[in-house]
């Protein structure tokens, strides 16, 4: 059992289990090509909902990084397989266009809304404490286990310290509690 399916309320947490990731995953490939791409985009990229929503077609047709302007100038590198399937979903959209538009009027997908269709996914596909942020955390963790880079996390995520962002993503404490049975001098 993922950590993601406990009974008690917890923080929003990254999800761990590859087959929670999976099945979330196909919840949203059901709903539609739109809500798809905005859930591949926050999870391969670790951007915030609010950055996504306000992207237009322009801002990441063929892109290698997609550049947020801010106080400072966020950067978020695009890797192969997003590139591919943003230029699949962009192939017949205006360049001007929203990247996620409300289906209810002319501007992009609202925070609300968004949250919402990413929240009802993870709850069909059995994945509790789950939050828009549980994306950005879900990136990390992964990126984190694959490449031990938390700098280039921390950077990203423009946090104070490499401890800071190892708790962000949950990694820190991971194995504590089996510390005891499996340690041995």
């Amino acid at each position: 059992m993922s950590i993601n399916r406990r009974s008690e309320p917890r923080e929003m947490e990254p999800i761990r289990d590859k087959a929670d990731l999976e099945s979330w995953k196909r919840e949203l490939a059901k709903q539609s090509d739109r809500d798809y791409m905005l859930g591949m985009l926050l999870l391969n990229t670790g951007m915030r909902l609010t950055e996504a929503l306000q992207l237009r077609v322009r801002d990441v047709r063929g892109r290698e990084k997609v550049r947020i302007r801010a106080n400072q100038e966020l950067v978020y590198p695009l890797h192969g397989a997003i590139r591919k399937l943003l230029a699949a979903y962009t192939s017949n959209m205006d360049q001007d266009e929203w990247l996620f538009s409300s289906r209810k009027g002319e501007g992009p997908l609202q925070r609300d809304q968004a949250s919402k269709l990413l929240k009802g996914c993870a709850k069909r596909a059995g994945i509790s404490s789950f939050g828009v942020h549980s994306l950005r955390k879900t990136f990390g963790y992964h990126y984190y286990k694959a490449s031990k880079d938390v700098e280039f996390l921390r950077k990203l995520f423009r946090q104070s310290s490499q401890s800071v962002t190892l708790s962000y993503i949950g990694v820190i404490g991971e194995g504590a509690d089996s510390l005891d049975d499996t340690f041995s001098l």
